[in-house]
């Protein structure tokens, strides 16, 4: 698997509303900032997306659903802000290529300190993870992108990296993020972060990935993640 066929996967579910000219200049300020490859180009709230992005431009569309696109294959992102079946503004961004790994992880750690994050995550996803007995029930929902459904009552799995913020730590417990085996755990004012492994290239390995994976499944328990045989099961 090469690095360059993985996909990077953010998602982020806020606790506040986004829906405000001055929450769309910051989000996208802060978007921009992080990694030329990730500056949208257009944007529209259906296909095919038609307008050129300018912050500006978009902030007059910022009132539901949008989606953007950067310059191919770099990045694409959606907004969903929060309705009657999800009470979180959520972000869905996708970018190609491993390489661009610690750009992601900046800018949900700046999303969420802007922004009042109640839970997000960074997965990688290849071609290959689809003939994986897994895939349906623990890859893909993450892949896809991780709904509030989905989320309740636990996570269907873990993903490579998690950020949890201040609500969503009450709940898992703070000394049990902090003893979880995971390469890193950092925390700051806007919550705790989850690093699985040293590298997301470890995803070429699945099997290996899985050891390490399901090791966090387990000392999370069954209240916060579903546990292995179940989701399986249901695959």
């Amino acid at each position: 698997m090469s690095d360059q066929k993985m996909d990077l996967v953010l998602g982020q579910f806020f606790s506040p509303s986004l829906l405000s000219e001055k929450a769309c200049g910051d989000f996208f300020r802060l978007l921009c900032e992080a990694e030329p490859k990730f500056v949208p180009v257009t944007y529209g709230k259906t296909e095919p997306l038609r307008k050129s992005f300018s912050v500006a431009s978009i902030a007059q569309d910022w009132d539901d659903a949008i989606f953007w696109r950067g310059t191919r294959p770099a990045s694409l992102g959606t907004f969903l802000p929060c309705n009657r079946f999800h009470p979180h503004d959520i972000i869905y961004f996708e970018s190609r290529g491993a390489a661009l790994i610690g750009a992601m992880q900046a800018l949900q750690s700046r999303w969420a300190t802007r922004f009042s994050t109640y839970f997000g995550y960074i997965h990688g996803v290849d071609d290959a993870h689809v003939k994986l007995p897994e895939y349906r029930a623990r890859i893909m929902p993450f892949g896809q992108g991780l709904t509030w459904q989905e989320m309740q009552p636990r996570l269907p799995c873990v993903a490579w990296w998690m950020w949890f913020g201040p609500e969503y730590v009450d709940i898992v417990g703070r000394d049990k993020l902090f003893s979880a085996p995971v390469f890193q755990v950092k925390e700051s004012a806007a919550g705790i972060s989850l690093q699985l492994t040293e590298s997301i290239t470890i995803l070429k390995d699945y099997p290996a990935y899985r050891a390490h994976r399901d090791a966090l499944v387990s000392h999370l328990g069954p209240a916060t993640v579903a546990p292995v045989a179940e989701q399986l099961s249901r695959g």
